[in-house]
């Protein structure tokens, strides 16, 4: 099973201390660059991502369905949606998603859901 995330879910499990959920629910997490970025700090404390060893970055290849989705998402979700649709993803995580997607690209065949 292919699942990409936001930053959203994994910083929100990270602050109740439930990170560890998503690797119970998915062997592997995959997160966009920007996503990476956004996660090494969180409320001013340094995150040691690479401790969690099932969370893997990948970097976006598809530009212009980035530009597409930066109308109307941050950088962070957009790179996710991309990413997500690069890799065929069986999940796309993030708590904003599904609000944030329009008709146009509804039809990428992806399900958002919620970690928690």
């Amino acid at each position: 099973m292919i699942v990409v995330s936001d930053r959203s879910p994994i910083t929100n499990l990270l602050r109740i201390g439930r990170i560890g959920l998503l690797r119970e629910l998915y062997e592997t997490v995959i997160i966009p660059e920007t996503v990476h970025r956004e996660i090494t700090f969180i409320d001013g404390q340094k995150i040691q991502i690479a401790a969690l060893d099932w969370i893997r970055m990948i970097r976006i290849t598809d530009f212009e369905l980035f530009e597409e989705l930066r109308g109307s998402l941050d950088r962070g979700e957009a790179e996710a949606l991309t990413l997500a649709r690069e890799l065929n993803a069986d999940f796309c995580l993030s708590t904003r998603l599904m609000d944030a997607l329009r008709p146009n690209v509804s039809t990428l065949r992806l399900l958002a859901s919620l970690a928690f």
